[in-house]
């Protein structure tokens, strides 16, 4: 299974181009334009807590498809320029936060889309055969200065050649490939998955005071485990069953979002707490972080689910103009 997508040579910053310039700007223009949208119909968004969730969707599909480096500088630029439109308390931690929502998608694309699938999916393979077959090759033609005397060597390097390219170009083996390089995904994201369960249920377990968890919202501590790893869950539950009702190409598309999605929320709820805690408190009102928490931890599920599939369904539109005559250099 051949892969039409981001780059093969593991660059995290590859070459700028006019092209790609372009479809930045586009992003950005969409990201800051989405938000203005959005905030005629519902002003509360112009918090930056909320403005986030906002520029945030086309900020992490411009990292998932150019890599981490471009995610930051669009996360960065697009929370500026929405703030300087619409102006209200700012942190910096927002805009770390913003250029996160650009930085975890385009990292883990590379390591799913590139690394994992060139060491699984057979290209890492294929790259060992044609060595060995160009080495035998060498060998051939040294041996055809003499062809007479070493017309029996050089008849079974040349049959070693062909079943190396049948081995290599076999449909069963190409059919295998996609089957190991599904497993290998469905396996890394659920250890991603099974980690960040573990550790919000260790932090909220054991590491926060029951004072703090009376004072939020959902005052039983269990109660608020379910809800905090919910979304987590379900995404464990929903990614086991895809390995066997999507076909490879829409599963090793979504393993990558499923996993970037589940780590910005693990990321972005404590910095986002941590920045409204720093620009509403006042000397005299100090509270725990964790409170701030609990107004992201209610509509963490939602916002999972909400920005997987969005981020999904859009880059099923975008990327095919992305990387359609991609080596265009202009």
């Amino acid at each position: 299974m051949e892969y039409r997508g981001p780059d093969d040579d593991f660059r995290s910053f590859s070459k700028w181009s006019i092209r790609k310039i372009t479809f930045i700007a586009i992003l950005i223009a969409i990201s800051v334009a989405f938000f203005l949208i959005v905030f005629q119909l519902m002003p509360i968004v112009s918090l930056p807590a909320y403005k986030i969730s906002i520029i945030g969707l086309p900020i992490k599909i411009t990292g998932f498809i150019f890599g981490p480096v471009i995610g930051a500088f669009v996360g960065l630029v697009s929370d500026l320029f929405s703030f300087a439109l619409v102006p209200t308390y700012y942190n910096f931690y927002f805009t770390i936060a913003a250029m996160l929502d650009g930085i975890i998608p385009g990292m883990i694309s590379w390591v799913f889309l590139r690394l994992i699938r060139f060491l699984f999916g057979g290209k890492f393979r294929d790259t060992l055969i044609t060595e060995k077959i160009e080495k035998i090759l060498k060998k051939i033609d040294k041996l055809s200065l003499d062809a007479v005397d070493n017309q029996k060597n050089i008849r079974k390097l040349e049959n070693k050649v062909i079943s190396l390219y049948v081995a290599q170009n076999s449909k069963h083996k190409l059919a295998k490939r996609t089957s190991v390089l599904m497993n290998i995904n469905m396996f890394a994201c659920i250890s991603v998955l099974v980690t960040v369960i573990m550790l919000v249920t260790y932090i909220v377990g054991y590491k926060v005071d029951n004072v703090t968890i009376q004072k939020g919202i959902v005052p039983n501590r269990i109660a608020l485990i379910i809800m905090m790893v919910s979304g987590y869950l379900a995404m464990l539950v929903f990614i086991l069953i895809a390995r066997f009702k999507l076909n490879s190409k829409l599963y090793l598309i979504i393993v990558p979002i499923v996993v970037f999605s589940a780590l910005i929320e693990l990321f972005n709820v404590p910095i986002l707490s941590f920045a409204e805690k720093q620009s509403i408190e006042t000397s005299n009102s100090e509270g725990s972080l964790f409170v701030y928490m609990f107004q992201h931890i209610i509509l963490s599920p939602v916002k999972i689910w909400g920005n997987m599939f969005i981020i999904f369904f859009t880059y099923k539109i975008i990327a095919p103009s992305i990387y359609k005559n991609r080596n265009i250099t202009y």
